[in-house]
């Protein structure tokens, strides 16, 4: 498989879930994982493997501050764009030939 394809094809996987979507729409504001917990009513250790796909794709930013002494973490989406176009099916076509 061409690295072009087998890099658009793990992009697309990511955006591919309805849950992972949501996420990405509900933190175009600032939520931490307690919110998105409560808007999506999924369990912690689910919610917490969706978010670690956005943010190790870079679709999904976290911060962190601290409240007193513990920390809370923050999630906003990152500003992203998502082409397949004929250029890249060009590129992948190159790429196998």
């Amino acid at each position: 498989m061409s690295e072009t394809a087998e890099e658009l094809s793990k992009l697309l996987r990511v955006l591919a879930n309805p849950v992972r979507l949501e996420i990405l729409a509900l933190c175009l504001e600032e939520r931490t994982l307690k919110e998105l917990r409560e808007k999506l009513g999924i369990s912690k250790p689910l919610l917490i493997a969706h978010i670690k796909k956005l943010v190790n794709h870079g679709f999904l930013a976290c911060k962190t501050e601290f409240c007193g002494r513990k920390p809370v973490k923050y999630y906003k989406t990152r500003s992203f764009e998502v082409c397949c176009g004929v250029e890249m099916l060009k590129d992948i076509l190159e790429e196998i030939e």
